[in-house]
C-alpha cells in the first residue's frame, strides 16, 4: 500500500477510537477487534516511517511563452505590449504557487537579458490544468499534444518596477528580483530585490497581479549590498524572516523581525538573530550561501536551501524542527537533503517552494552558461518530509 494512504487512513482511524479505550484495554489485556488492527496498522506505519525518506522526481520543465499573447502592462519606456512567445524564465529565482495550486509564479533576476527579446517582465504568472502538476502548463500541453490548449488569460508577465508603480512611491533600485511571497489569500504580494529592498503590492482581486497597487517598501539590513537572498512571512504576517549570506557567503544568518501591525513591513523591528554557518559540524554540507527559506503550514519546520560553491554536488536543503512555531529560537536541526538535479548535476539552487499540503517540492535550477533553467518537480513520502515526517 502507497505510505501515503497509510498514513491518512491510520489517522483517520485514530480520531474514530477513544484514546482512555486503548489504553483500558491494554491494562486489562482484552482487545477489542478494532483497537487490535489498528495498534498492528500504526506499529507498521512506524516502521515504514523509519526507513529513510526518498524524492520522487516527477517533471522539470521552464513555463513556455505563447505566440500572440501580450503583457498585460506596456512596461517601462516602451510604447508597444510585449508578446509573450518566449518562455518565461531568465536567471530564476524564486517559485511559488496560488493557494489552489492553479496558477505558478516566477520571479527572475532579469528578463531583459542583452540579445534576448523578453522584455523587462521579472515576474511570470502561468496556469496548470491539474493543481500543482507542473506537467500541466496549459502552454506546455498545447505543445505535447499538438493542439491548443491554452488562452491568453492563461500567461501574463509583468513588470515589477513599471513607472505606474513608481508613480505609487516605489523607489527603483535594481531591475533584478530575488524572492516572492503571497500572503493573504493571494492578497498580498512581497517582492525581493537584489538591492535588498522588499517591496510590498496589494492585489483587489486575489493572485491577479493586473491588479496591483504598490504599498510600501523595506530595507533589510545585510551584511553586503546584495547578501540578503531569500525571506519569508509567517502565516499571521507577524515575523519576517531574511536570510543573509554574509560578506563573504560563508557566515550566513537568519534574522528575525517582528511585524506589528501584522504584514506591515514599514514596521519591521529586528528581534533574534541565528548564526547558520555549519549547524552540524560538517563543512562539507554545512550552510554556506544561504538562497532561501521557507516553513511548513503551521510554522513548526523549517528549510534553507544552501549554495555549496566548492561542490555543486553539495548544495542542499536543511531541515529544522521548531519547538515553537515560527520562534527560531527554538530550531533543532534535523539534517539535510543533498540537491541532485537528475537532468544535469550542475546547477545553482535558489528559491523553493512546497505545495498547500506539503507533499510535492518545486525547486530551481539556475543552470550554467547558456543552458536552459528548469523548474524541479519531486513528489515526497509524507508532507514536508525532505529529511524526517
Amino acid at each position: 500500500a502507497d505510505q501515503k494512504e497509510i498514513n491518512l487512513n491510520t489517522m483517520k482511524n485514530f480520531k474514530k477510537l477513544n484514546i482512555k479505550k486503548i489504553f483500558r484495554s491494554l491494562k486489562t489485556g482484552v482487545l477489542s477487534t478494532n483497537i487490535f488492527f489498528f495498534l498492528f496498522a500504526a506499529f507498521f506505519s512506524t516502521l515504514a516511517l523509519a526507513a529513510a525518506l526518498t524524492l520522487t522526481h516527477k517533471d522539470n520543465r521552464i513555463p513556455l511563452g505563447a505566440a500572440g499573447c501580450f503583457s498585460s502592462k506596456v512596461e517601462e519606456g516602451e510604447t508597444t505590449f510585449v508578446e509573450l512567445d518566449n518562455d518565461r524564465t531568465e536567471a530564476l529565482r524564486d517559485v511559488i504557487w496560488s493557494d489552489d495550486g492553479t496558477m505558478v509564479f516566477s520571479i527572475n533576476e532579469n528578463m531583459s537579458k542583452a540579445g534576448k527579446d523578453f522584455g523587462d517582465l521579472d515576474l511570470s504568472m502561468n496556469k496548470v490544468r491539474d493543481p500543482f502538476e507542473l506537467k500541466t502548463l496549459k502552454t506546455s500541453l498545447t505543445v505535447d499534444l499538438g493542439i491548443k490548449s491554452h488562452t491568453c488569460d492563461d500567461l501574463d508577465g509583468f513588470d515589477v518596477d513599471h513607472e505606474d508603480f513608481q508613480a505609487q512611491g516605489m523607489t527603483n533600485t535594481t531591475n533584478g528580483y530575488r524572492g516572492i511571497h503571497i500572503a493573504q489569500g493571494g492578497r498580498i504580494f512581497y517582492i525581493l530585490g537584489s538591492t535588498t529592498v522588499l517591496h510590498r503590492f496589494d492585489l483587489t482581486k486575489p493572485f491577479d497581479f493586473k491588479t496591483a497597487k504598490y504599498v510600501n517598501q523595506f530595507d533589510i539590513p545585510s551584511a553586503d549590498a546584495d547578501s540578503i537572498n531569500g525571506f519569508s512571512i509567517s502565516k499571521d504576517g507577524t515575523r519576517l524572516f531574511a536570510v543573509d549570506e554574509g560578506a563573504d557567503a560563508d557566515t550566513p544568518v537568519l534574522r528575525t523581525y517582528s511585524l506589528s501591525p501584522a504584514f506591515d513591513i514599514t514596521s519591521a523591528t529586528e528581534i533574534h538573530s541565528l548564526a547558520l554557518s555549519d549547524p552540524v559540524g560538517n563543512s562539507e554540507a554545512g550552510l554556506q550561501a544561504a538562497r532561501d527559506i521557507e516553513f511548513s503550514h503551521d510554522g513548526g519546520e523549517m528549510f534553507i536551501s544552501v549554495l555549496n560553491a566548492n561542490g555543486f554536488t553539495n548544495n542542499a536543503i536543511h531541515q529544522f524542527s521548531l519547538g515553537k512555531n515560527y520562534d527560531v529560537s527554538t530550531a533543532t536541526h534535523l539534517g539535510f537533503h543533498r540537491i541532485v538535479y537528475p537532468q544535469s548535476a550542475i546547477g545553482t539552487p535558489w528559491g523553493f517552494s512546497f505545495s498547500s499540503d506539503g507533499m510535492k517540492l518545486f525547486l530551481l535550477q539556475l543552470a550554467a552558461g547558456d543552458q536552459i533553467d528548469n523548474v524541479y518537480q519531486y513528489n515526497l513520502d509524507c508532507p514536508y518530509g525532505l529529511v524526517k515526517c
